[in-house]
């Protein structure tokens, strides 16, 4: 059940990995394709370094506070999601001032992606997900990347959604289920 939860929080984390990769492929006709790739292939490391950093910092946290390591990651999902409804309603505002097509604002966007991959990193480690599980993560951020930078590239346009008040959902549900059924 809980790589079922990984899995789920994945997918929810490779939607803002595969919308800053469409971001990065629509920058095709200002840079060159190797610029460009090397930029989307850097992110999509940093990303998985980071997850992969907050599920090591997890597992050492579980084997310190085995008895309390269902609540903590249940309570680190609720403050991610808690972190994405204050980003959907209160930081739509400042999105909209950020400019994905400069490179500072490309850093804004990656930087909140990167605080998303840690709270599910360290959440899931605390629950010990696998290691065979954590290389699966790995692979699917990196594909989710590769795919967006394609999309970007073949669509010539940015697309425009607000996913952090749905993904804020998706995880508050995650906490509940978590406490619940573990």
């Amino acid at each position: 059940m809980v790589l079922t939860l990984f899995l789920a929080a994945l997918l929810v984390l490779s939607v803002d990995v595969f919308l800053t990769g469409t971001i990065v492929g629509f920058l095709q006709s200002k840079f060159s394709f190797k610029q460009l790739f090397k930029l989307q292939l850097v992110l999509a490391i940093i990303v998985s370094i980071v997850l992969l950093f907050g599920i090591i910092l997890g597992k050492i946290f579980m084997s310190l506070y085995t008895n309390l390591a269902v609540w903590y990651a249940s309570t680190i999902l609720f403050i991610l999601s808690l972190k994405l409804f204050y980003d959907g309603i209160r930081l739509h505002k400042l999105r909209r001032t950020i400019n994905p097509l400069d490179s500072k604002g490309l850093l804004a966007i990656a930087t909140f992606l990167c605080l998303n991959a840690f709270f599910i990193g360290l959440s899931f480690g605390f629950l010990n997900i696998s290691n065979i599980s954590t290389l699966y993560a790995l692979l699917i951020l990196i594909g989710a990347v590769i795919f967006g930078y394609i999309s970007g590239f073949k669509l010539k346009k940015l697309i425009a959604i607000r996913v952090e008040l749905y993904e804020a959902i998706i995880f508050f549900i995650m906490a509940i289920f978590i406490i619940i059924k573990l």
